[in-house]
This record gives C-alpha cells, sequence and structure tokens, in this order.
C-alpha cells in the first residue's frame, strides 16, 4: 500500500471473512482513482524500480510492446476492481480521489466526520515521483507515449474496463461520498 494509508494504519487488504466481528455492520470505504492516472503513477513506480536511467532509454519500446499486451505489472497497476472481488458492492462507501486532493485531505475529512480522533494521522500528502527526477522523465514517458499513441491508449483503458464499469456503477447508484 501507499504510505498514506499506511499513515493510517490500513497496511493490508482485508477480505471480507478476515473482518473482525466488531466491525462486521460497518461499512467498507473503497477508494477510487481515474484508472488511467492510477496506471502512470502504478508504471512509473514500477519502472523506476527495475530500471536504471540508462536502461530505460534503451528499452522503453520493447516494455511498451509489453504494456500493450498486459498492462497490469504488480498490485499498483491491477485493476482497483479486482480487489472487490467476493464483496458485495454495496457494502462500501465510495471515495474518488482526485489528484490534486491526493488521499489524505479526502480520507482524513471522512474518517473525521465519522467520529475517528482528530490527531489520528499527521501523514502529509506525499508525492514521490515530483522529488524525483528519474520517475518524473519515466512518468513523462509514459504520458507521452499515451498522448501520441491513441491505439495503446485504447488498449490501456480496455484493459481497465472493469475499473471504468466499477466508476459508472457507483454514479449510477449515486454511491459517492460527496467531495469534503
Amino acid at each position: 500500500m501507499c504510505g498514506q494509508l499506511d499513515s493510517f494504519g490500513w497496511n493490508k487488504v482485508i477480505l471480507r471473512h478476515q473482518i473482525p466481528e466488531n466491525v462486521k455492520g460497518s461499512r467498507g470505504i473503497c477508494l477510487l482513482r481515474d484508472p488511467i492516472k492510477r496506471w502512470v503513477s502504478g508504471i512509473t513506480e514500477f519502472l523506476s524500480q527495475i530500471y536504471t536511467e540508462e536502461d530505460i532509454d534503451q528499452s522503453i519500446e520493447f516494455l511498451f510492446k509489453l504494456l500493450y499486451k498486459n498492462p497490469d505489472l504488480d498490485a499498483h497497476t491491477a485493476p482497483q476492481a479486482s480487489y472487490l472481488t467476493g464483496f458485495d458492492l454495496d457494502w462500501f462507501d465510495y471515495l474518488f480521489i482526485h489528484e490534486a486532493k491526493g488521499v489524505n485531505a479526502s480520507m482524513v475529512n471522512y474518517l473525521r466526520l465519522r467520529g475517528w480522533p482528530k490527531d489520528f494521522t499527521n501523514h502529509e500528502r506525499e508525492n514521490t515521483t515530483l522529488n524525483n527526477p528519474f520517475k518524473m522523465k519515466i512518468r513523462e514517458i509514459v504520458n507521452q507515449k499515451l498522448k501520441s499513441n491513441e491505439e495503446f491508449k485504447q488498449s490501456v483503458k480496455s484493459y481497465y474496463t472493469i475499473d471504468y464499469e466499477l466508476i459508472e456503477w457507483a454514479t449510477r447508484n449515486q454511491k459517492w461520498i460527496p467531495s469534503i
């Protein structure tokens, strides 16, 4: 999980059969992001961990050929809906994470309105890409590929159809927590 969610003490996904008895009557919280923006973030993080700056320049086109067929390389790039398998979708409150606000502001406000202690986190919004020139370079290369190659962009978008359907479902069924 990302550092922001770790700061809430949520460092793993809890499956339905693992929910403690004392919270079974409460609702789950489902954080959703724009699938393409989430993928760019995830692929940037993944590539920055396995490539050096020299390697990325030499192998990026080959990598895009691999990503064209399967953009899901790790948990950070898996479809968001895959984490909800086995759950009743009505059990969740849905919160769309806007990139500008980040996870922290939206979640802190949501949890405070529901009675969590006001000092449960001091974690500031982190964007590890903005502070890392190599990650910025990767992100720019990936974004440029999406902008310049509509077929590639549609391939990635198509892979995340289930996420777009989940976002549409939450909208159609008025499941969104209002922006706070």
